[in-house]
């Protein structure tokens, strides 16, 4: 099992098989509380990015998922911790990338609140605000 940095709270999910939104929100479901997670992004067919609320939360569904994807039939083919960390700046990715306009594609990121689903354009409004104009926040460079 690789080690997750103590404060790490996102992680990317690789799939034998198709993801849909629907899909992955049911095993994260089954594998954590619905309030675990804020964030989840798939931006290819077998790869899903999220976040969760606490490192605490991410660390044990990194256990879950290292287990499963030892196990031929899970459909977890790894799991490992994201480059990118949080959700304001999963999401500053995110508009980076496609622009605010794909905020409104079937494809976009889910946010959640306390296991809500949120508005997106209400999200990333909040939560890169936030990160802008956080006086920790980092320099984040999309190559």
């Amino acid at each position: 099992m690789s080690d997750l940095d103590k404060s790490a709270t996102t992680l990317v999910v690789r799939s034998t098989c198709k993801l849909t939104y629907e899909g992955i929100l049911m095993m994260l479901n089954k594998i954590c509380e619905g309030t675990a997670y804020d964030y989840v992004y798939l931006p290819w067919h077998k790869l899903a990015v999220v976040n969760f609320t606490s490192p605490e939360a991410c660390q044990a569904a990194h256990r879950t998922l290292t287990r499963l994807s030892t196990m031929d039939t899970s459909g977890v083919r790894y799991v490992k911790q994201a480059v990118v960390q949080g959700l304001a700046e999963n999401l500053a990715i995110f508009l980076a990338k496609s622009g605010y306009d794909a905020i409104f594609d079937p494809g976009a990121p889910r946010v959640f609140v306390l296991g809500t689903s949120f508005p997106l354009s209400s999200a990333v409004n909040v939560y890169t605000s936030l990160l802008w104009t956080s006086s920790e926040s980092k320099t984040i460079v999309v190559l």
